[in-house]
């Protein structure tokens, strides 16, 4: 397994941030304050005490909010993942309902499996915060290499399994309001006033324009919403090139086709593919899970909403924290550049 924190030189910031403008509940983006991070050592006693597995190492994995780790022991490794003591356990549960209903309507499916506590449960409470024991998955993150036509169609492929493991699944916490639910982008326009970027208002613009009006003739489902290059990990040698899709915490319900777009979106920028490439990304979709004529007609306007999300979204999280400031500019700078060329593919 490898972290997902990857988001083209950008974090979702985990520290205090205000209510994003437009979004009831910050956007799903929660309220917390800084906390005390568990060492390796504590790692190794929850996995005793909490899951009964005996690690002799844990190392620490990066990651946006909580705090993860890689155990290893003498039979197999796993990650250990204690979540951030303020993140609501309702969002967690989806998470892990998500990865356990995928699992098992595909097991074939590279998926992270979730282990229960010595006591029976999936996701025990530990000192006030919510544990979670999953598979550890070798393999390589996507953004280390540049798929061939063959991977990309494998990639949207695994995609398009995944997108049909979900169909049937539903939760609560599905059908939040969330700042990076694609078809929600529009809300974010009131960011415009504080940080104005033409090609973020134009891609907002076409998204109303182009794709709203027709949301109710878009299929509608749970979709993963997060495969980018540092959630998928891959292995050349291997016949079906996708060994791993990790991390579901952007899972929401909303467009089968946005989990397309928001793929598409990151193999544009940094993946550095063209448009006309990624056609065989979504033909490979399409073979598995099918695309209705109108589905392939909003995958680029919904790209372009996508990136102005990157553009908006990750400057409103980073905008208080002086360490992100320099990450955060060079990833809007690329992103803006990319939408700008994307804009231009649609005219």
């Amino acid at each position: 397994m490898r972290t997902a924190f990857f988001r083209c030189g950008a974090q979702k910031y985990a520290g205090t941030v205000a209510s994003i403008p437009g979004f009831a509940d910050g956007g799903g983006l929660y309220e917390s304050a800084p906390f005390a991070h568990l060492d390796e050592s504590d790692a190794v006693r929850i996995a005793r005490d909490t899951f009964g597995i005996t690690a002799t190492r844990a190392d620490r994995l990066d990651t946006e909010r909580d705090d993860s780790f890689r155990l290893v022991t003498a039979t197999a490794d796993f990650v250990l993942k204690v979540a951030h003591p303020d993140d609501p356990a309702a969002a967690i549960n989806l998470q892990t309902a998500a990865l356990q209903h995928a699992a098992g309507s595909d097991a074939e499916l590279p998926l992270q499996r979730v282990h229960r506590s010595a006591d029976g449960r999936v996701e025990p409470v530990v000192d006030g915060r919510i544990a979670r024991l999953l598979d550890w998955i070798p393999g390589t993150p996507l953004y280390q290499l540049r798929p061939d036509d063959t991977q990309l169609a494998q990639l949207g492929g695994s995609l398009a399994r995944l997108s049909r493991a979900l169909r049937g699944f539903s939760h609560p916490a599905a059908s939040r309001p969330f700042a990076w639910d694609v078809l929600r982008a529009a809300d974010l326009r009131p960011l415009l006033d504080d940080l104005p970027n033409a090609p973020a208002a134009e891609a907002l613009r076409r998204l109303e324009r182009d794709v709203l009006p027709h949301a109710g003739q878009l299929p509608m489902q749970v979709i993963h919403n997060d495969f980018h290059p540092g959630n998928v990990l891959v292995d050349a040698a291997s016949e079906n090139f996708v060994v791993g899709i990790l991390d579901f915490g952007d899972t929401v319900h909303t467009a089968r086709v946005a989990d397309v777009a928001v793929a598409a979106s990151y193999l544009l920028f940094p993946g550095g593919h063209t448009w006309c490439e990624l056609e065989t990304f979504i033909d490979g979709y399409g073979r598995v899970a099918g695309l209705s004529a109108l589905e392939r007609s909003v995958i680029l306007p919904l790209a372009g909403a996508r990136f102005a999300q990157r553009i908006l979204v990750n400057w409103w999280l980073g905008r208080g924290n002086p360490d992100d400031r320099a990450a955060t500019t060079l990833a809007r700078d690329g992103n803006t550049a990319a939408l700008a060329a994307l804009l231009d593919t649609e005219n």
